[in-house]
């Protein structure tokens, strides 16, 4: 069991350490655990030219063609897919 003097340590510590509080710091630390971009929220993660996944989005889209709303939701999702 931790002494007063150990909780009271604690607690001045645990008031030190509460992460970034800038929308920059909050921004860079968003990407902090970010190895592969499996499941990331952006599809084109940093290190990916969005040029690059706009021409392999637009040869998916011209070669599927699309005819329905249903085909192109399942385009975009086939194109975020194969690209992650």
């Amino acid at each position: 069991m931790a002494t007063e003097k150990q909780l009271a340590a604690n607690r001045t510590n645990a008031r030190m350490s509460t992460g970034p509080r800038t929308e920059d710091g909050k921004a860079r630390s968003r990407h902090n655990a970010l190895k592969h971009g499996l499941t990331a929220e952006q599809v084109v993660i940093p290190g990916e030219d969005p040029a690059v996944y706009a021409a392999f989005r637009a040869r998916l889209v011209d070669e599927i063609a699309p005819q329905s709303m249903l085909e192109e939701d399942l385009t975009d999702r086939l194109t975020t897919t194969l690209w992650r």
